[in-house]
């Protein structure tokens, strides 16, 4: 049958980018190999030769369902270089943004140690947890010294590091590592927007699609049949639900989903974690001379439906667009696209959990009371906060926040940012932040507070052990 291809090595989403030797410093010979950088300046102009450049990374293109940021076409500092993911290399063809001031935290191709070190530590923290299945876990970090000019980048402000926030990013700069055993929707959507039609090129799109919806242990023995997909799917939604939940029983909220989690249902860009180490309900609310970041803790889950329900409802008319007549030069891809359009529809229907309001309000609630351990008074007052907020994410209505008698916790989680927070509890609650997320907060601040790339390696290899 059409579906029946050939497993892909690359899929459709991943370009080469040319990369050489760098200066970053490793923890161990182990992750020496990936002391690696961005060289463009490697693809010559003009050059006929057609020879292949070696060594390179492979970064991936991306387009988000609800808003893209001009000029950032995907992974702009990051890219799968021998089986692993590795952040912050340097530009890459996909940060067209790169001559942009307005978006120097993902144009300029860096990544400040303070990201690394959040990466990383809540990793260990997570992991430690029971959750390691739920995330794609930062394995390692490199570091490297910074150039003069590129210390005076950091002191303008023309990067993503806050020396004031995070010492260490005055003089050193950070690469991430983590295993490159994932997908996101926002590849799919670009994947199946730059189609290609030659009928193997086609099917191996879709067995991709397959092949990341599932988790990483389950992936052999797939064919892209579109009944198996859209199970994948279904699978894939219910894996991601549930791992929210599991966060919500540790205290770890991530502020930002959009673009963050995989296909099969972890979190991968563990930047901002919020962490509690304790189950927690509140609100987080982030100051600045824009529109600050208000985040609604114990409610994740709302924007991870919503973001599902703009994938399939995409992935739908996608599929009625790909069967328009004489747009499919083979009748084996049209009855495929069909027969997927079908499945998808039938198993994603209206009585679907992922478009079932109350039920999925009800969850979030009862799950929440459960880990608060709260009485019937206060799961009332949780469901008046579900009530309202819900349809403020899934629907994009107003909504105000439910009088609950909020109280201002004194003592907070470690910061996302430099930008001043502040945490709301609900005057029913007593949670707060737990010792282990005292020690996620001490070991970050101390870590972050060493400027010497070997010392700072050192220190934070003795932490993990």
């Amino acid at each position: 049958m059409f579906y029946n291809a050939l497993m892909t090595t690359t899929p459709a989403w991943l370009f080469p980018a040319p990369v050489r030797r760098s200066r970053f410093m490793a923890s161990s010979a182990e992750w020496k190999p990936y002391n690696i950088e961005v060289a463009l300046d490697r693809i010559a102009t003009w050059d006929f030769s057609g020879g292949e450049i070696e060594p390179v990374l492979h970064f991936d293109y991306q387009t988000q369902l609800d808003n893209n940021a001009p000029g950032r076409h995907g992974s702009g500092r990051g890219g799968v270089f021998r089986n692993y993911y590795v952040k912050g290399v340097g530009r890459t063809q996909a940060a067209g943004n790169w001559n942009s001031t307005g978006d120097r935290y993902h144009g300029s191709g860096h990544m400040a140690v303070a990201s690394a070190l959040r990466e990383r530590l809540i990793s260990v923290a997570l992991t430690a947890q029971g959750l390691g299945d739920a995330i794609v876990p930062c394995e390692s970090i490199l570091l490297a010294k910074l150039r003069p000019d590129e210390r005076r980048a950091v002191a303008i402000g023309a990067s993503s590091s806050q020396a004031s926030f995070t010492p260490a990013d005055e003089k050193l700069m950070a690469l991430s590592v983590k295993r490159a055993d994932f997908a996101r929707m926002s590849n799919i959507v670009w994947a199946l927007d730059h189609h290609c039609t030659d009928p193997q090129a086609f099917g191996t799109l879709f067995l991709d699609f397959e092949r990341f919806l599932n988790p990483p242990g389950e992936r052999e023995g797939l064919e892209g049949a579109p009944d198996t997909i859209a199970l994948a799917m279904d699978r894939a939604f219910q894996r991601g639900l549930a791992n929210f939940g599991r966060f919500n029983r540790v205290g770890a909220f991530w502020i930002y989903l959009q673009n963050n989690f995989t296909l099969d249902g972890r979190m991968v860009d563990l930047e901002t974690p919020l962490y509690f180490g304790a189950p927690f309900a509140g609100v987080f609310e982030q100051a600045g001379s824009e529109p600050g970041t208000t985040a609604y803790l114990g409610f994740e889950s709302f924007a991870y439906v919503y973001y599902w329900r703009l994938f399939v409802d995409w992935l739908k008319h996608k599929l009625r667009y790909l069967t328009s007549r004489g747009l499919q030069d083979m009748r084996e891809k049209q009855a495929f696209l069909k027969a997927l359009l079908h499945e998808v529809s039938a198993v994603f229907s209206l009585k679907h959990l992922l478009y079932d309001d109350d039920r999925l309000k009800q969850m979030a609630v009862d799950e929440l009371a459960e880990c608060l351990d709260l009485g019937r008074a206060a799961r009332a007052g949780l469901r008046s906060y579900s009530d309202a907020y819900f349809p403020g994410v899934t629907a994009a209505r107003a909504w105000k926040l439910p009088d609950l008698q909020w109280k201002e916790l004194a003592t907070v989680p470690a910061p996302i940012s430099a930008v001043p927070f502040a945490v709301r509890t609900p005057g029913f609650s007593n949670a707060g932040v737990s010792e282990a997320g005292a020690a996620y907060a001490a070991a970050l601040q101390r870590l972050g507070n060493i400027q010497d790339a070997g010392q700072l390696l050192d220190a934070l290899s003795k932490h993990q052990a």
